[in-house]
């Protein structure tokens, strides 16, 4: 063999080697081992519950993950101060030093944010309660490692991914420079998850937003429920946006999905979107 050549039995051994992080020079040694989640199959979906109405909603879309087909390394957590029977999904508390932001509606969305340090795992999936899965979402596990991924928000006005689903790597770097320093921050400003995620990772061309280092997903990774009642809908064909669309997340003041009130009667999509998810919700025991 001659000098600078590598076997090809090299090449064999490198690919079917696991991955190993080597450090830049400017990293830390403790960031160094912060990384030890890249050696560890382990990924999460984790929701948060500040009511006992919230846990039951959390449950039901757990048994709904459940039923679609879970990879056995897939953990589920809940963020929640509230003692009952989790059904096997692993409760941690509500961090205190989080701050609450000032509109109520979004009052404790900050804790979400607490999926960037959980470093135990390869990747964590974010996920709202109020929502219906309608596809299965463990495939996003396997999606090419990045910070933050998520779904474009097609309803709004301005450029953005939503804040109902996110997947995570954790990094406790992440968490210390993009997003602790902005949560506290924005509370002031009754600002969301929603607005720290697209902030944190924002480049500014001229007035235009632009997310260089997010990983953007297709619209039917999330879509809302008022899709179905939106004078100005994106999806036209009803029947394609039952088909294609994973995850429809209840939203836009046509109610929660386990208050019949926001329903329009005259709408049978929405009526349909109702009964299926509550066909999971009701089987969930109160506290």
């Amino acid at each position: 063999m001659s000098k600078g050549v590598v076997p090809e039995e090299s090449f064999d051994e490198f690919r079917t080697r696991p991955f190993l992080h080597i450090p830049n020079k400017l990293e830390t040694g403790s960031e160094q081992l912060l990384r030890d989640n890249v050696l560890t199959k382990r990924v999460a979906y984790v929701f948060f519950a500040t009511t006992d109405v919230h846990a039951r909603a959390v449950l039901a879309v757990v048994r709904r993950i459940r039923h679609l087909g879970v990879r056995k390394e897939a953990e589920f957590v809940v963020i929640s101060d509230i003692e009952r029977n989790w059904e096997g999904v692993i409760r941690t508390p509500m961090d205190k030093e989080i701050p609450l932001t000032r509109d109520h509606t979004f009052a404790w969305s900050f804790q979400k944010l607490q999926a960037f340090r959980m470093t135990q795992y390869r990747r964590v999936m974010v996920l709202d309660a109020d929502s219906w899965i309608n596809l299965s979402i463990d495939h996003l596990f396997d999606l090419p490692e990045v910070e933050v991924a998520a779904p474009v928000a097609n309803w709004a006005r301005d450029f953005c991914v939503s804040g109902a689903l996110f997947l995570v790597t954790p990094s406790t770097l992440t968490w210390g420079k993009r997003i602790l320093p902005r949560i506290k921050t924005y509370a002031e400003k009754s600002k969301s998850e929603m607005n720290v995620i697209n902030e944190a990772y924002e480049h500014k061309i001229g007035s235009n937003r632009i997310l260089p280092e997010m990983l953007i997903l297709p619209s039917k990774y999330m879509t809302l429920s008022t899709e179905f009642v939106h004078s100005e809908p994106y999806h036209e064909n009803k029947t394609a946006l039952w088909d294609e669309t994973h995850i429809f997340h209840f939203s836009g003041g046509l109610g929660k999905p386990w208050s019949l009130s926001g329903i329009k009667s005259d709408n049978e999509n929405m009526r349909r979107l109702h009964k299926i998810y509550l066909s999971y919700y009701d089987q969930v025991p109160a506290k």
